[in-house]
């Protein structure tokens, strides 16, 4: 298919284990590997992607997604640059607010104010021009001779405004339907607008929420935390209300669901966090995962995106809901239709 696909890969193990793993998804066709900055959570993304990049030769890299609250946008931009020398044309970033970064520290997500101007600050330091610090003018000494593409990840419309505005490009963690990307691509024109841009230079990603199993009931179960949160969690539930998912108004997280470290998106005990949130209804919990991606089998994983084209994505970021391992069925399941194409 003409979708660019990509996968998350979390560094949950080892260098050499995500090395090797990262080698089987290039093996079986997938486009690109995302791998998540959450430092209390999986190794070093930065440290991770130079690695990978000397130890691939045709995969993208990108990481999915970094911030500019635990990273100072100097630091970011330092980073990026040194990773994108590896690669040249290959390593692409994502910046977010922070969400299990910062709350794991206790500090705030960034404001769309604080994305904006870092996004901006970074890419003028990747083009090598000055840029006014607090009390201090300065530059990156080793900026880039080529483009290093910064992406911000948005949920929110002002998010996605602002992606559309300052950004090369913009992952939306909106779910998927013709609804929702009419929408989304609504608040991509508008900011592209802000800046005089042809909303049709800004890239779009869309960001599916999967739980691959040859079981139904087993991927529900898996991925019934994640869905959760977006039920519970009031700037997500907008999107399935708009989607015609009667959602229950809860003023603040139940308890139980308040306890799973560090969150419902990244669950460390995926069973406990499970049982958090077992009193939503399985129907509810299905009919979440039909609007964010998917949970079931391969050939629905399948079916969902070739739906994503037939609806005008060319590219999808495949976020499997466990955080601590690899997404081994996504990759068998693209191993096996590469063998019966």
């Amino acid at each position: 298919m003409a979708l660019r696909v990509d996968v998350r890969v979390p560094a949950c193990r080892p260098i050499p284990e995500v090395v090797d793993f990262v080698r089987q998804c290039d093996k079986a066709g997938l486009d690109g590997v995302g791998l998540l900055d959450s430092q209390l959570i999986v190794r070093d993304v930065y440290a991770v992607m130079a690695v990978l990049a000397r130890e691939t030769s045709r995969i993208k890299l990108t990481a999915s997604v970094t911030n500019p609250v635990t990273r100072h946008p100097s630091v970011l931009a330092s980073a990026m640059a040194t990773v994108a020398e590896l690669a040249p044309g290959r390593v692409e970033f994502v910046l977010g607010s922070g969400y299990s970064a910062v709350r794991t520290i206790g500090v705030p997500i960034a404001t769309s104010t604080q994305m904006r101007d870092s996004v901006l600050t970074i890419r003028r330091l990747l083009r090598g021009e000055m840029v006014q610090f607090d009390g201090a003018r300065s530059h990156l000494s080793f900026a880039p001779s080529f483009p290093v593409p910064v992406w911000v990840s948005a949920t929110s419309p002002r998010m996605i405004r602002v992606a559309a505005e300052v950004a090369d490009g913009v992952l939306l963690h909106t779910g998927m339907s013709p609804g929702i990307l009419a929408t989304a691509r609504r608040y991509i024109e508008e900011g592209a607008r802000l800046a005089n841009r042809n909303p049709d230079d800004v890239r779009v990603a869309v960001c599916l929420r999967i739980a691959v199993a040859t079981d139904a009931k087993t991927a529900l179960e898996e991925g019934r935390s994640v869905f959760a949160s977006w039920v519970l969690e009031k700037h997500r539930a907008r999107w399935l209300k708009a989607s015609g998912i009667p959602v229950p108004e809860y003023d603040e997280l139940p308890a139980e669901a308040r306890a799973v470290y560090p969150d419902l998106t990244h669950p460390e005990d995926p069973v406990a966090a499970s049982k958090a949130t077992s009193f939503l209804s399985d129907d509810l919990i299905r009919s979440v995962s039909d609007v964010l991606g998917m949970v079931g089998p391969a050939d629905v994983l399948f079916q969902r995106l070739r739906d994503a084209e037939k609806w005008g994505v060319n590219h999808v970021y495949l976020m499997p809901a466990a955080t601590y391992e690899f997404p081994h069925e996504v990759v068998n399941a693209f191993k096996r239709r590469g063998k019966t194409k």
